[in-house]
């Protein structure tokens, strides 16, 4: 098995802390979901339709993991008005066949039971619109695993990780809990208050910033579109090259 970097001012107090995490949230693309396909094929059509230069997969690449809508613009250097049209092309296709177009990571089912079986609580964080990540985790056989799944809105509100983290965190806390699709049949019904002990997983540095900057640990996963250095670097307390190595760290 390839080895667990840790970062390089971990202490056993930290390593104690991922161990107890009773809620672990999961970025989605990248982490859960190598989406490559769907989201490059999504982006290609936004081009095509835009009247704008096709870009290869290695191109594209930096598009997964960040708030789309921010990326589209900075990137590709667009208004307002012309990142809201791309947008809607994006989505245009991906709706209705790009969010299919991926596969969930080897090992991934096995990780997701037995930290379930463990008796923690798992959850979904991601910068995707929460009603393409529940459809996707849906068709993929996963969001029985997931006791919830937040995401930004399709109108732009939540648009980074750290406010989706931040929502997360408010739910499992008690301060402003959901009632809306986002929750399986079966979801916890008491909020964790006090005793909530949250560690976030991701594969880009919006991940790990976004943890950061809600005060909470994160671990990273090098086999998304994020790189080891890149983790370490934003913060992560540790990352793995494998799914295995979740249970490993958290269990």
């Amino acid at each position: 098995m390839e080895t667990i970097i840790w970062g390089p001012a971990v202490s056993n107090a930290d390593k104690d802390y991922i161990a107890k995490a009773n809620l672990i949230l999961f970025d989605l693309d990248g982490t859960l979901i190598d989406s490559g396909e769907g989201i490059f094929n999504g982006l290609r059509y936004m081009l095509e339709q835009m009247g704008l230069p096709s870009r290869s997969n290695a191109e594209l690449a930096s598009f997964v993991g960040p708030p789309l809508r921010d990326k589209i613009s900075s990137t590709i250097g667009l208004n307002h008005a012309e990142t809201t049209t791309a947008l809607e092309y994006y989505r245009r296709y991906y709706s209705r066949t790009g969010l299919y177009e991926g596969t969930p990571y080897a090992g991934l089912n096995d990780v997701l039971s037995a930290l379930q079986s463990s008796g923690k609580i798992l959850t979904v964080a991601t910068s995707k619109p929460w009603v393409y990540a529940h459809r996707v985790l849906e068709h993929f056989e996963l969001r029985k695993y997931f006791d919830t799944v937040f995401g930004c809105y399709l109108d732009g509100r939540l648009d980074s990780k750290t406010a989706v983290i931040q929502q997360a965190l408010m739910h499992y806390r008690g301060e402003q809990r959901l009632n809306s699709g986002r929750l399986r049949p079966g979801a916890i019904q008491q909020s964790l208050g006090q005793d909530c002990i949250p560690v976030m997983i991701g594969d880009r540095h919006y991940d790990v910033q976004g943890a950061a900057r809600n005060g909470i640990q994160s671990i990273g996963v090098a086999y998304g579109y994020g790189t080891s250095q890149e983790l370490l670097d934003s913060g992560a307390i540790a990352v793995v090259q494998q799914t295995k190595q979740l249970t490993y760290l958290l269990i």
